[in-house]
């Protein structure tokens, strides 16, 4: 706010009267610098709130020696998810190249009743079992460490075993999506790994023989 300071005004006795001196204006910066304080507090904030969340994935390293092992899954709590264009979402159990128990190929989306119902239901009993762990925390019967103990023999003795793929039509949110289905069905381990052509076969050949699916 603007003051007038008076300065020099009058004259006294014995002095020649002068013309009267105009008062200097003094300008308060009290209530900008407050204004300044508040921009600068409200741009600190909407830029920490407005930075991108990263989601961390660990990939799987390339093979390099041919004659390195690779790590065995249990075939029968395994499961491959396939994402294609038009939140199209495949999946098969088992493995490529089992003459005795082939693969079949099984079409799904992200809807209420699509992958994350194919999910739960194969992997009922270590959902079920994770829950009642969260219920006994929730009540106090163990502790935070206690719980988390419990909860990875769970994963690992019983939960399902998820590989990811993609193909070139896929969108990246579905990547997200499915990722975010592991974490609600509480999926034992996942990975992301590269399309085969056998699989892109397998979808070309579904879309052949379901053409109005």
């Amino acid at each position: 706010m603007a003051q007038i300071i008076e300065s020099g005004g009058g004259h006294q006795k014995g002095q020649k009267k002068g013309r009267k001196k105009h008062g200097m204006p003094h300008v308060d910066m009290t209530p900008m610098v407050d204004l300044g304080f508040l921009l600068l507090t409200f741009f600190v904030l909407t830029s920490t709130f407005s930075k991108p969340q990263a989601m961390e994935i660990n990939m799987p390293v390339p093979k390099t020696d041919p004659g390195e092992q690779t790590t065995k899954f249990d075939v029968n709590r395994t499961i491959t998810i396939l994402l294609s264009g038009d939140n199209v979402v495949y999946y098969y159990t088992g493995i490529l190249g089992d003459k005795q128990n082939p693969p079949v190929l099984e079409k799904t989306n992200f809807g209420k009743d699509g992958i994350e119902d194919v999910l739960l239901k194969k992997n009922s009993q270590a959902y079920n079992m994770i829950k009642k762990l969260e219920q006994k925390l929730i009540e106090g019967a163990v502790n935070e460490e206690k719980f988390k103990t419990d909860r990875n023999k769970v994963l690992k003795k019983y939960a399902i075993l998820v590989i990811i793929k993609a193909d070139e039509t896929a969108k990246y949110k579905n990547v997200v999506d499915i990722l975010d289905e592991m974490q609600i069905v509480n999926a034992g381990t996942y990975a992301i790994v590269d399309i085969t052509k056998e699989e892109l076969d397998m979808i070309k050949k579904y879309k052949e023989e379901h053409p109005n699916i």
